[in-house]
């Protein structure tokens, strides 16, 4: 297990994270700026699905991937539903074919390499329905 993957492996780290006001502000911003008809989501490293549940309270339906096993956990566990929740690594994943008005990605996809992070970008695109939103934050 690499070092970066044993730090997110942590709930603590999780925890302080779902502390950080700021980024609850940042995803109300962002769902201000969603049309209507968006309800289908995939959050990419999605982390403790703090995102996630919020989405989901705004009626969403939400699904999520991160290669933390500590955070799909406590995302499966926050939602408590049928939420498709993953342990996979973003940049091998196997995106599903147009299913989803919204792809998110905040502070993730540019932890990978140059290579990875493109390639990640099209397959993201083929998982956008037609009109879909990617919105991506990097911290």
């Amino acid at each position: 297990m690499d070092l970066e993957l044993k730090y997110y492996n942590q709930k603590g780290v999780w925890d302080a994270y779902s502390k950080n006001t700021n980024e609850i502000a940042r995803a109300r911003e962002v769902v201000s700026c969603i049309p209507d008809d968006v309800k289908t989501v995939l959050d990419i490293g999605c982390g403790n699905g703090k995102y996630l549940v919020f989405l989901k309270s705004l009626g969403f339906k939400t699904d999520g991937i991160d290669s933390s096993p500590t955070a799909v956990e406590m995302t499966k566990e926050a939602l408590n539903d049928d939420s498709n929740v993953l342990l996979t690594d973003m940049y091998e994943y196997d995106f599903p074919k147009e299913q989803y008005d919204l792809v998110i990605s905040i502070a993730a996809i540019h932890h990978g390499l140059k290579a990875q992070v493109r390639r990640t970008i099209k397959q993201i695109y083929t998982a956008l329905l037609s009109g879909g939103i990617f919105f991506c934050y990097f911290a």
